[in-house]
């Protein structure tokens, strides 16, 4: 009698174990399961980041160039274009976009409303942590359609309006009402990997229209997997080629401040 009770308990044991491993391998279902695999694919959240990158501009004033762009969770950004002439930076805290040349400030206006606001939507979705918070973005699945090439599932995305967050908060919390921001379509590879983003924006010097990203040449940095290579087309022709050089993970930036020299 015990040897069949213990035998009933290993297969008890076993089917448990079978059932909770296909239950990990099973697809996500919702557009909720897919942002949040996603973010676990890549190695977890990842609140803040900045990269250092080589640009190859195809579009407006054609040449190689360098940046570096740093983000924060959910809409503060730095940029740093530097020319043969002198280093151009915007710097948004979600409030506030001012613009600076070398160190001196040019300019400072509502972030919202600017040319800044779709790129700072179009990174953070691209960051993905954005997906994961429902007072900040709605999601549905997207169609087979509309994805990119090389990817098999995919997202659209309306980012809330991100001029109601409360960005002093330790936890930004976003109005409810209002998606003006989007759609905005991601697609994930097998690896549920993000490899593709498009949606619509305002290029400065080109006016607006649809900007397309694709992400390749993913590599481990810390526990994350990264791209070193994002390839943007606008309207449907190429814009711009990144490099990235070097991602880092360990970013605090400093909100409206002048820019500061990394």
């Amino acid at each position: 009698m015990a040897q069949r009770r213990a035998g009933e308990r290993r297969r008890a044991l076993a089917w448990w174990l079978c059932a909770s491993l296909l239950a990990c391998a099973a697809p996500p279902r919702t557009p909720g399961d897919l942002a949040a695999a996603a973010i676990a694919a890549r190695g977890g959240p990842l609140p803040s980041f900045a990269r250092s990158s080589e640009l190859t501009v195809h579009a407006g004033f054609p040449g190689v160039w360098r940046w570096e762009l740093a983000y924060a969770v959910p809409s503060r950004l730095e940029l740093r274009l530097r020319t043969s002439a002198e280093t151009q930076t915007l710097v948004s805290d979600g409030v506030t976009l001012r613009t600076y040349l070398g160190d001196g400030l040019v300019s400072s206006e509502p972030a919202h409303g600017s040319g800044v606001a779709a790129l700072v939507s179009f990174v953070a979705l691209s960051n993905l942590d954005v997906l994961a918070d429902a007072s900040q973005v709605r999601t549905e699945d997207a169609g087979a359609t509309e994805l990119p090439s090389g990817a098999v599932r995919g997202l659209r995305a309306w980012l809330r309006d991100f001029s109601s967050c409360d960005l002093r908060s330790a936890s930004p919390r976003c109005a409810l009402d209002g998606l003006p921001g989007g759609p905005f379509t991601l697609g994930f590879d097998s690896k549920l990997r993000l490899v593709g983003l498009a949606g619509p924006v305002a290029v400065p010097g080109l006016g607006d229209g649809p900007l397309e990203a694709r992400f390749e040449d993913f590599r481990r940095v810390g526990h994350w997997w990264l791209p070193f290579a994002i390839h943007y087309r606008f309207r449907g022709a190429p814009l711009v080629d990144e490099s990235v050089d070097a991602w880092r993970t360990d970013v605090e930036l400093p909100g409206s401040s002048p820019p500061s020299r990394r």
